[in-house]
């Protein structure tokens, strides 16, 4: 039997983890405190702590884990789609929030410690989180999200049905699922003599 998660308990401990990761690559950076320089007649205004860049060594892990935030991003916004224009723009103010945390480019809205801006963090966060804690009562029960691995092994959403013994819910498939098994047939297709070129139409928006 195909085990399963519903999609609020996985998107909301893909959170805590992005969080988790998120301070710990800002303790590998430094908070800088911008300073004039007091004998010169130029005054710059701008915000007053900034992060130092980040050593060589951290940076593939940044780059990981913009990677799998704009993963966890992509799933997180189909799911809520259907909300209004309102929560929208919040849930685009909290992303681009994250996104800049990440990316050490915080501006404005860095704080003077490590120990504040985590605080900040999960006050921005806290958006995402009542989203999935109370999910809007329009949406259909269950969300179905399957990875590459699970899709491969069952691609028809119907036998899903009985799983989690409901026949309503909706199945969604994220456009770097799609991609994975478009790679994976068009390595399939090759290994049986086909030509793999007979993927071409497949698009991924």
């Amino acid at each position: 039997m195909i085990s399963f998660r519903s999609f609020q308990k996985r998107l909301t401990e893909e959170l805590d983890n992005i969080e988790a990761a998120i301070i710990d690559l800002w303790r590998k950076s430094r908070i800088e405190e911008f300073r004039n320089d007091p004998y010169s007649s130029v005054v710059v205004i701008t915000h007053r702590y900034y992060w130092r860049t980040l050593a060589a060594e951290h940076r593939g892990a940044q780059a990981q884990l913009i990677a799998n935030y704009r993963h966890w991003c992509e799933l997180f916004n189909r799911c809520f789609s259907q909300h209004s224009g309102e929560v929208k723009r919040d849930i685009e103010e909290t992303n681009n929030y994250v996104t800049s945390a990440i990316e050490l480019q915080t501006g404005w809205s860095t704080e003077a410690t490590v120990e504040e801006n985590s605080a900040y963090l999960a006050k921005k966060l806290a958006v995402f989180r009542q989203l999935l804690a109370h999910p809007a009562t329009q949406a259909p029960e269950f969300v179905l999200v399957p990875d590459t691995n699970v899709l491969l092994n069952s691609a028809d959403p119907a036998h899903y049905a009985d799983v989690i013994d409901s026949k309503t819910f909706r199945f969604v498939i994220a456009p770097t699922v799609l991609a994975e098994v478009a790679h994976a047939l068009g390595i399939l297709l090759e290994v049986v003599g086909l030509d793999a070129n007979l993927l071409e139409d497949i698009r991924v928006d």
